[in-house]
C-alpha cells in the first residue's frame, strides 16, 4: 500500500499550493541560514559548502 494525500473538498486547491510553496521556501531559507553560519563560523567558502552538500549555486526561494 502506498501513502496518498487526502484532499479535502472544502479546501480550495490554491491553499495546498500556497502551503507547499511556503514550506519549500522555509526549508530553503533554513539551508541559507545554515550555510551562512558555516561560512562565518568555520571560514568555509560558500561554493565549497554547496559542492559538499550537492546544492546548486542557482538555488533560490520560489517566487
Amino acid at each position: 500500500m502506498t501513502p496518498s494525500l487526502i484532499v479535502r473538498s472544502d479546501v480550495p486547491p490554491e491553499i495546498y499550493s500556497t502551503k507547499a510553496k511556503e514550506a519549500a521556501n522555509r526549508w530553503t531559507e533554513n539551508i541559507f541560514i545554515f550555510q551562512s553560519y558555516c561560512v562565518g563560523k568555520f571560514n568555509v567558502d560558500r561554493s565549497e559548502f554547496n559542492k559538499n552538500f550537492n546544492i546548486s549555486d542557482e538555488m533560490d526561494t520560489l517566487p
